[in-house]
């Protein structure tokens, strides 16, 4: 592992460790975007769709992208990664990647909740109710007309309409589908996000890919899991593993 953003970890070798604490069984490493974006693939919404875009918006926004079954890692393992490319320009927030202006740092959790921070700072609204200070208070706010909590939203759309443009247009994916804690309960603003989107890119891209809604819920990455696996093994016995 070359380096995790949210754990901080750096040139861990991972996978190495997980092997050795297991008699040296076959170990592969995946984020949860890749997970569960080969999880979809296999078993839900990206059944029968290549290629297939998956993204997970949580705490942060990662993406997985599936051609012919296997996940595309791209030359540096860091295909389809959407949410550390810049909003316009490198002049806006800090995201956890040490860079600034990134999709992730105005769509994410984390993102929208040092949003909210910076807006309300403040531990209770004028009315009395408490100020929003995760992603789920924030929509919750807009939900009621909030002013400042729709604007922050509208931004937050933007953003993550010009991620999933971004892949649309280099991707030209069948389908998209948007997983994730924010993602799952926050379907609306998927569903928002995913037809700005669809505007921003080629006609031809823009009229037939389609939206799927996570079949596999919270259980996509454990069953891309499984999938690398079954894989692994496979491969530890026959030959090389494709995934």
């Amino acid at each position: 592992m070359e380096y995790s953003t949210n754990l901080g970890w750096r040139h861990l070798p991972l996978a190495s460790l997980i092997s050795d604490c297991f008699g040296g069984a076959p170990t592969v490493i995946a984020d949860d975007a890749n997970s569960g974006a080969l999880g979809e693939a296999i078993a839900g919404a990206g059944r029968g769709a290549d290629p297939f875009a998956y993204l997970p918006l949580g705490t942060g926004l990662g993406s997985g992208v599936i051609v012919a079954g296997n996940i595309v890692a791209g030359a540096h393992g860091a295909a389809g990664e959407v949410g550390h490319m810049a909003v316009h320009d490198r002049q806006g927030p800090r995201c956890n990647c040490g860079r600034r202006n990134c999709v992730e740092a105005w769509c994410s959790g984390i993102g929208l909740a040092r949003r909210a921070r910076e807006i309300w700072p403040k531990a209770r609204l004028a009315g009395g109710s408490p100020a929003p200070r995760d992603a789920a208070a924030v929509f919750a706010l807009a939900r009621l007309g909030d002013a400042e909590a729709l604007a922050l939203v509208a931004c937050a759309r933007h953003a993550f309409a010009v991620g999933i443009a971004a892949l649309l247009a280099s991707l030209d994916p069948a389908v998209v589908s948007v997983g994730g804690s924010v993602g799952l309960s926050e379907p609306a603003f998927a569903r928002a996000s995913f037809r700005e989107a669809t505007r921003l890119v080629h006609w031809a891209t823009g009229r037939r890919v389609r939206l799927r809604r996570p079949q596999l819920g919270g259980r996509s990455v454990l069953a891309g899991a499984a999938v690398l696996a079954v894989r692994a093994r496979r491969a530890a016995v026959d030959g090389p593993m494709h995934a």
